[in-house]
């Protein structure tokens, strides 16, 4: 698991996840992913980014790109947390601006739901 984080919150999270993860018998690493260079001991990755004005943090964004062709070999999870409001969560994100490897995937997924 690799997170991007401004204020600890998403670090927060992405522990908790791995703890669950360990607790169901997974091998689990939770990393920054800053110092993530290769996922080849890794068959599936969650990946997760604080959101501010919509937008993920740049390291996640940066990350994505960077292992792109990886991410695109094994399953991947991604969650995004920080601030939407009240509301139903697809009306309040949209407008969002997502990593292009992520918003190419959402919109193929939207088209076939």
């Amino acid at each position: 698991m690799a997170y991007a984080t401004k204020y600890g919150a998403t670090a927060e999270i992405a522990e908790k996840i791995g703890q669950v993860l360990r607790q169901a018998g997974l091998r689990t690493d939770v990393l920054p992913t800053d110092p993530v260079s290769d996922l080849s001991p890794y068959k599936a990755v969650v990946l997760s980014s604080a959101v501010y004005i919509g937008r993920w943090r740049k390291e996640a964004a940066t990350f994505l790109k960077a292992n792109e062709k990886a991410l695109a070999e094994r399953p991947v999870w991604l969650f995004s947390s920080g601030p939407t409001g009240e509301g139903e969560p697809v009306e309040l994100t949209k407008g969002w601006r997502f990593p292009k490897t992520q918003a190419s995937h959402l919109t193929q997924k939207e088209k076939s739901q």
